[in-house]
């Protein structure tokens, strides 16, 4: 299931990979997103986009445009 997808709040999942190349998944890296990591959807904005979500303990917005590089369990 990619990340965008997911539509529950605060639900942890973990992430199973990162399904980009190049300067998208270094900045996802720089950002904590990397396989085996925790992830929880904390929040949606009212249109739903952008999200926020808990990654490696730290609190983070991403957009469904990048979320959906991010394939969780």
């Amino acid at each position: 299931m990619l990340l965008s997808d997911f539509k529950k709040k605060n639900e942890l999942k973990i992430i199973q990979k990162i399904d980009c190349d190049g300067i998208r998944k270094q900045r996802l890296s720089n950002l904590g997103f990397c396989k085996g990591v925790d992830i929880q959807i904390k929040a949606f904005a009212p249109l739903g986009d952008p999200m926020i979500v808990t990654v490696g303990g730290s609190d983070c917005v991403i957009r469904k445009s990048d979320a959906r590089f991010v394939v969780i369990d």
